[in-house]
């Protein structure tokens, strides 16, 4: 029976698992590739350099790991030296705890198989690198349940990038349309008529019935003053009524005038219409006629049996006709854009849009509220106690409360401002000298009031490209709705409705609610100068 030998293996005494993933140390300025490395050391090879062993040298140590180069510096003492091989064994000295960590995070990553070398570089397993890399076999002895966790990572990254891919692409488009094709006017404000009552006489307020903000109806008290002037006289007041009724009639006339002129001017807009749209058909025929006898000349000329004069008349007659009709289209373009400002009742004169019409509608109405006012202010004087009690004209809001209880006002002071809530809002918006450009009446767009936090549909129904910004109230809305700087001055405005707007937002809508106006970029100048005729 043959005796059995038992072999008993050293255990290794490394402190450190070492492993031979590629890496690379630079000594004395010169890059050495290493044979294997671990947290605590590194075997270098072909070194040709000074030893020094037992001496403490800077270093820095490289690993490249996806394309990436990660290194750091640290100091490395020589243990060993093997001149005939060149190669040293070197351990770190004083490594940091962010070095060690990184060092050992690749240990780990190499010996679980977590991470592999490709051509000089460390990569992990479920990112890949190539072509040539997809579908091969695992590794032997690999432990395919210990593998499932990371087919199952990569599958969940590669649903996550097909699910946001396609968010970011139609974020990325959606921002390059709005920024070629849309623009943001944010210096808009929404706007009501708006009417100020104003101070009768010279004392002090007593009591404020309402405060801003407040819905009020017509005849409701808003707030009773004190005249110091205890002798103000009935016949005043009647004096005001007068005129305010005088001035009623005078606005009532010359609304029903401005309604007959309009009326003409629609017929006439629509015969100038009718007669360039017919002077373009005529002429359209005679440039084709032209062109046509053009065409039959210079054949006849071209086989000598005309002069070259015969061709130079055919091309002036051409060029003559053709010039005619250039001439003409654009005047019927004038001619339909009169015929659409008459039906929204205004008319162009030739040299601007005149809105007598609304205009004339508007001091009708403001007169109908100062008679109003004039005949509530009559049957609130109370003979005798000094004691004013003012009272809505109309159902409206508070807009603004200028005085409270116990300050002195003047005649003609303005106390407060009231706003109407049966008419529907409007918005009024400031354009650079670029927006101008790029404005046309009848535009469709949208309107985000913030304070709201909605967004209405809205058409352009009035622009002003002169710079005839409108007084009052409204510039102050305006200027207080600008916080932004402009670039540039504002070199007009343009005004907006908002159609099928509901009750409810008709409600929530206050004047002087700063807006963000979006509407579509037109082309500058002509489209067939391309994509830069659309450019901001």
């Amino acid at each position: 029976m043959g005796s059995v030998t038992v072999r008993y293996d050293r255990a290794s005494a490394r402190r450190h698992q070492r492993v031979s993933a590629p890496a690379r140390v630079e000594i004395d300025g010169r890059q050495y590739p290493t044979r294997d490395w671990s947290v605590g050391g590194f075997c270098v090879v072909d070194f040709d350099g000074d030893p020094r062993t037992g001496e403490p040298r800077p270093i820095r140590f490289y690993v490249n790991f996806q394309g990436f180069e990660i290194g750091f510096e640290a100091q490395a003492r020589v243990c060993a030296h093997d001149a005939s091989k060149r190669s040293i064994s070197a351990e770190f000295v004083g490594l940091g705890q962010r070095e060690t960590e990184l060092l050992r995070h690749f240990v780990m990553g190499v010996s679980t198989g977590e991470m592999t070398s490709v051509s000089e570089t460390l990569v992990h397993m479920d990112s890949p690198v190539s072509v040539a890399h997809w579908g091969r076999p695992p590794l032997a002895g690999a432990d395919p349940l210990a593998q499932e966790p990371l087919k199952k990572k990569s599958r969940l990254t590669a649903a996550l990038y097909f699910a946001v891919g396609p968010v970011v692409a139609g974020y990325v488009l959606l921002t390059g349309y709005q920024t070629l094709f849309r623009m943001d006017i944010e210096n808009a404000v929404v706007v009501r008529p708006t009417e100020t009552v104003v101070a009768q006489g010279i004392g002090y307020v007593e009591s404020m019935q309402v405060k801003e903000g407040d819905h009020v109806v017509a005849g409701q008290p808003l707030f009773t003053l004190m005249d110091n002037d205890q002798g103000r006289d009935l016949e005043d007041r009647k004096h005001d009524l007068d005129v305010a009724r005088v001035e009623l009639q005078s606005a009532r006339t010359a609304n029903q005038s401005a309604k007959e002129q309009l009326r003409i001017y629609q017929g006439i807009a629509r015969h100038k219409q009718q007669v360039a749209a017919e002077r373009v058909k005529a002429l359209e025929v005679e440039s084709q006629t032209a062109e046509k006898n053009l065409v039959r000349v210079e054949s006849i000329v071209s086989k000598g049996l005309d002069s070259q004069s015969e061709l130079d008349n055919a091309k002036a007659l051409y060029a003559r006709e053709k010039g005619e009709l250039d001439q003409a289209r654009p005047e019927l373009e004038v001619a339909n854009d009169a015929v659409r400002a008459a039906d929204r009742g205004s008319f162009y004169d030739g040299y601007r849009l005149i809105d007598e019409g609304p205009a004339a509608e508007l001091r009708e109405q403001e007169a109908t509220a100062r008679v109003k006012l004039a005949e509530e202010q009559v049957a609130s004087f109370h003979e005798g106690t000094g004691r004013t009690t003012y009272r809505a004209p109309f159902t409206g809001r508070v807009v603004r409360a200028t005085k409270s209880p116990g300050s002195t006002v003047d005649r003609g002071e303005t106390l407060a401002l009231l706003e109407r809530v049966d008419d529907p809002p409007r918005v009024f918006a400031l354009l650079t000298q670029d927006q101008v450009t790029r404005i046309r009446l009848g535009q469709s767009g949208t309107v985000r009031v913030p304070m709201v936090q909605q967004r209405f549909h809205a058409v352009v129904i009035r622009t002003d490209k002169a710079g005839a910004i409108p007084g009052g109230v409204l510039t102050d809305l305006l200027a207080n709705a600008s916080k932004t700087p402009r670039p540039t001055d504002p070199s007009g405005y343009i005004e907006l409705e908002l159609p099928s707007l509901s009750q409810a937002a008709k409600t929530s809508l206050r004047s002087g609610m700063p807006a963000i106006v979006n509407l579509p970029r037109a082309p500058k100048g002509s489209p067939s100068r391309g994509l830069s005729s659309w450019l901001p």
